[in-house]
């Protein structure tokens, strides 16, 4: 998916997503895959709202790291297993349905969300301080390579990179990492961190 930067929005009558006088308009296709159709089409269009919102419950109330059978896994999309995120379907519902942009977890979250990054990384022998106590979007963890440090954070999959860079002191590059990229990644994000902290130099 690309990320993109999410300006405040509002959802009018319609559910319409708005950004100031600018309208965008997402178009729903609901077709059934029986030839001739069985009708079930006309009554998701009736339900549409009532679908999607518990749709949103599910996803949300499920306990899965990613997806499972309770909610996104089905046998026609068992080739898609690896792209299938229940999390990033939540947000991307709940933008549609309320204009709700995806904030980033608190530091503690994120501590555990880098936590396999930390361990790579530590392999690696590069030290890493774990960032408790840092006030809201700040830096989870901090890297200190040979002649650089690299201050990391993470962020949801539906924001650009940019619109939520950590705060980081002065001689400390911060470096904020797409959340699905971290997931699905790892040996991509560990290599980039790896070539980040050669660049920092």
């Amino acid at each position: 998916m690309t990320t993109m930067a999410m300006p405040e929005a509002t959802i009018d009558k319609d559910h319409c997503v708005i950004f100031g006088k600018n309208y965008v308009r997402a178009t729903r296709y609901l077709y059934d895959t029986l030839a001739g159709g069985a009708g079930y089409s006309e009554l998701a269009a009736k339900y549409f709202k009532d679908i999607v919102e518990d749709t949103l419950r599910l996803l949300e109330g499920c306990t899965c790291d990613s997806s499972c059978t309770e909610c996104l896994d089905h046998f026609h999309n068992q080739h898609l297993k690896r792209l299938l995120d229940r999390r990033l379907a939540a947000s991307l519902l709940r933008y549609g349905l309320y204009g709700t942009i995806p904030q980033p977890t608190t530091t503690s979250a994120q501590i555990e969300q880098l936590g396999s990054l930390n361990a790579w990384l530590t392999l690696d022998g590069t030290h890493c301080e774990v960032l408790e106590d840092q006030p809201a979007n700040g830096s989870a963890l901090l890297i200190n390579g040979q002649n650089s440090k690299l201050a990391l954070s993470t962020y949801p999959a539906l924001l650009a990179p940019d619109s939520i860079l950590p705060r980081a002191p002065h001689g400390v590059t911060a470096y904020a990492i797409n959340e699905s990229h971290l997931y699905r990644n790892l040996p991509g994000v560990h290599a980039e961190i790896n070539r980040q902290l050669r660049l920092a130099k």
